[in-house]
């Protein structure tokens, strides 16, 4: 039927929603804070998320709508701090004799690490299910995985930046 045309059509209204916020956030707080508060947020997203499906998978309970608030707060965080703070970042880490060629290698490398986890996250959630009837625990499981990775990549990012 057309549910899945209508949880799509509601995460692209969301993803528009969001984008809006990011806008005077942007003018208002520095690249480097809103980006790592960005990134801290979509690794907490995931993690809700995982919580979230691992408790459907084992018969509800009171946070089984943490799924639906971690991929909410997964695309709110990502549009309000990593998507518009990565190329103004990517500016200011670069001396300005070596900004263009460095920005052009972060960029490739966002662009190669992007389409990875395009094709990276359908195969992890079909490895990590048990079998094709049960990928929401294969979906949770990377969730889990890429929050763990965020939180990774927010510790480093904090020493870094």
């Amino acid at each position: 039927g057309y549910a899945p045309l209508a949880g799509n059509a509601q995460i692209m209204f969301w993803n528009f929603v969001t984008t809006l916020f990011s806008i005077p956030l942007a003018a208002r707080c520095e690249p480097k804070d809103l980006f790592l508060k960005g990134l801290l947020g979509a690794a907490v997203s995931c993690i809700l998320a995982f919580v979230g499906m691992t408790q459907q998978i084992y018969g509800g309970g009171m946070f089984s709508g943490f799924a639906t608030i971690g991929m909410a707060g997964l695309v709110l965080a990502f549009e309000c701090g990593m998507a518009p703070m990565f190329f103004i970042l990517a500016t200011k880490v670069f001396p300005e004799e070596q900004r263009e060629l460095g920005c052009s290698i972060v960029n490739t490398t966002s662009f190669v690490f992007n389409l990875l986890v395009l094709f990276a996250f359908p195969l992890a959630v079909d490895a990590w299910s048990p079998s094709p009837d049960q990928q929401i625990v294969g979906t949770s499981r990377t969730f889990a995985a890429f929050g763990g990775i965020g939180l990774v990549c927010y510790a480093a990012l904090q020493r870094l930046l």
